[in-house]
């Protein structure tokens, strides 16, 4: 429903969401689902910028029409019980497991959690999960990118990745992990956590030039940028590589 594509089915039927902010509403209210989601982060995903006078007008346009979207099979009464108006807002009274990401964050949670307590079922909980870490949140709503619950999914996603680098690594695995390490690293340049493992995967597949030029790169962002020292991580792996 939402990695991907924003997308709805009734019934087995595709669900005509309509133009772009009304599918951001829709997927917002997804994300909240079965909750209500606040009106203050509606207006805040669809003007991001200045929301006019109309909003809220314009907010009950689009959830009439995606209330006549999920029809003709459903009753218009039951529509309004499926997109129901709760005092100013709305909320999309789904279970929560009918919506792919929430079902994603139920088992992010769940392996978080085996992670915390070194349980020896947390490495084939990660196994089973990682392959969604990959997966675009909303891909054809630019509106939403922004929104609070998806870049909460995408910061899950990204510990996934770094986990199962790091059991790679760990395992002195780490050639199956360069090209993914070196990708993380390059989107958190200020990430000394990414930057230590990246050294580290260089480190162990034998490219020690890689792996200090890393540290040199990660050092003068930090410097520039933040006025900061590299923290004991970083130095360490620098200093494992010296070594």
């Amino acid at each position: 429903m939402l990695f991907g594509h924003v997308s709805a089915q009734v019934r087995a039927r595709d669900v005509d969401l309509g133009p772009p902010a009304q599918r951001a509403l829709f997927g917002l209210l997804a994300l909240y689902a079965p909750a209500a989601a606040p009106y203050g982060a509606i207006v805040a995903t669809l003007w991001p910028d200045d929301p006019p006078r109309s909003a809220r007008a314009t907010v009950q346009k689009y959830v009439q029409r995606l209330r006549a979207a999920i029809g003709p099979e459903c009753p218009p009464r039951q529509r309004g019980h499926v997109l129901r108006t709760c005092g100013d807002t709305y909320a999309l009274t789904i279970a929560r497991e009918r919506v792919d990401v929430s079902r994603f964050r139920a088992r992010f949670a769940h392996v978080a959690a085996l992670r915390a307590a070194r349980d020896p079922a947390y490495e084939t909980a990660l196994a089973d999960v990682i392959e969604h870490a990959y997966e675009p949140v909303a891909l054809d709503v630019p509106l939403l990118s922004g929104s609070p619950r998806v870049l909460g999914v995408k910061a899950e996603q990204a510990k996934l990745v770094d986990w199962y680098a790091d059991l790679r690594i760990a395992a002195g695995r780490a050639d199956e992990v360069v090209g993914l390490v070196r990708e993380q690293a390059a989107l958190r340049p200020l990430d000394e956590d990414s930057q230590a493992r990246l050294i580290a995967v260089y480190r162990q597949i034998g490219c020690r030039s890689a792996a200090v030029d890393v540290y040199l790169s990660a050092r003068r962002h930090l410097s520039d940028l933040l006025g900061l020292d590299p923290g004991p991580e970083l130095e360490d792996a620098y200093r494992s590589v010296l070594a």
